[in-house]
């Protein structure tokens, strides 16, 4: 039976603990970088395009047994623009208040998947029973929050907002939009920590480097 029905830790017992295995597993250094980049594009569609390419380092996977778990960091001007509509890229002062409005957060989209059983409904995988089930979408809806956390520099970050994207047509894939706070002004390692009790594969630790944040480019307004 899924671990949603076993007593758990206090959330503060579990951030100490995730903090201590991630660091453990990556190192924390103290060189830190400013938060400007050198790199600049002209438009909008240049940005949004450079975020979503692959290459560029803003996505990572990490496999564990048949799972592939998959973090993909959304600058706020990426998801300001994603959620507002190409119709409203023209409106500079819209999105320039709406980055301003969402500068607190920081924002990942979380995927989980099998790549070799894309035709299995993802949440039916290693089932017990049918409660079980119900259990697992009750779950991602509503709980699996409180067992995600981002290492940002020395902090250890609570999950601030977690929606399940139920995709009924690929059922394969678990997708989840998620926000945490943004405290620091520097580009830190962030290291994304999610303790896996759909699947119980233990907890997983994703790590996007400094190196490839320092690299999101600025958008040379005056040219939009």
């Amino acid at each position: 039976m899924m671990a949603a029905c076993t007593s758990i830790n206090s959330s503060a017992q579990k951030k100490e603990e995730a903090a201590a295995s991630a660091t453990s597993e990556f190192p924390s250094g103290t060189a830190t970088h400013s938060s400007g980049s050198t790199n600049t594009v002209t438009s909008y569609q240049e940005y949004f395009n450079w975020v979503r390419k692959p290459e560029n380092g803003l996505e990572v996977s990490k496999k564990l047994g048949i799972f592939e778990y998959t973090l993909r960091y959304k600058p706020v001007l990426y998801e300001v623009l994603f959620t507002a509509g190409r119709t409203k890229w023209n409106n500079r002062r819209l999105i320039n208040e709406r980055v301003k409005d969402l500068s607190s957060q920081q924002f990942f989209l979380f995927t989980i998947k099998v790549p070799t059983n894309e035709a299995t409904e993802l949440l039916k995988i290693n089932l017990t029973s049918e409660e079980e089930y119900k259990e697992r979408v009750n779950y991602c809806s509503f709980h699996i929050q409180e067992d995600l956390f981002l290492v940002d520099g020395n902090d250890t970050l609570p999950c601030s907002f977690a929606h399940f994207e139920r995709a009924y047509n690929n059922a394969s894939l678990l997708q989840f939009s998620l926000a945490f706070p943004s405290r620091s002004q520097q580009v830190n390692n962030k290291i994304f920590i999610c303790r896996d009790r759909l699947f119980d594969m233990g907890q997983i630790n994703i790590r996007i480097p400094k190196e490839v944040l320092s690299q999101i480019p600025n958008v040379n307004q005056d040219q939009l």
